[in-house]
């Protein structure tokens, strides 16, 4: 066996014992902002807060990053683990 593929095989080892764990992480947190990204601006039409949708634009758009990333970053793993494979 070469250097380069005891290499390989302890990465693709590493990345499957860390696959719980990470998956469980990323989805926790692609759940929680997905609720927060379509809770919040619904939670502020019925309460007397008067806020802005402009005021609203900045927080919304970095919930849908983390949201859209977490999930982008799961299908990333996988793909890398099929890859390694």
């Amino acid at each position: 066996m070469s250097k380069l593929h005891i290499g390989k095989s302890a990465l693709l080892f590493l990345l499957l014992w860390l696959r719980g764990p990470v998956i469980v992480i990323l989805s926790t947190l692609s759940v929680i902002s997905f609720i927060t990204l379509v809770g919040l601006p619904i939670a502020i039409h019925f309460t007397s807060v008067s806020r802005s949708i402009s005021s609203l634009i900045y927080p919304m758009f970095l919930l849908f990053i983390v949201s859209f990333g977490s999930f982008l970053l799961i299908f990333c793993y996988e793909t890398l683990i099929r890859f390694l494979r």
